[in-house]
């Protein structure tokens, strides 16, 4: 993977610019394990920001449900 390619995925998975420099001296260094570790590191931040949001999203759908309801009892 050419280093243009992996600044570009890196960016697009949310890294910041120390994450990322971090990592390309992990990629220029040869050390993968040092790699994945980051790459999980910032896996498991996104996850823990779908988590948040999947529960922010579930709360409008309830209220949405229950004003639909409410507004079905009135026809």
């Amino acid at each position: 993977m050419e280093e243009q390619e992996i600044i570009s995925c890196l960016n697009a998975c949310g890294f910041q610019s120390e994450q990322r420099e971090r990592y390309l001296i992990f990629v220029r260094g040869g050390q993968t394990k040092a790699q994945i570790r980051l790459l999980w590191q910032q896996r498991k931040l996104l996850m823990d920001d779908l988590h948040t949001v999947q529960k922010q999203v579930d709360c409008i759908d309830y209220i949405i449900r229950s004003l639909e309801r409410a507004e079905q009892t009135k026809e």
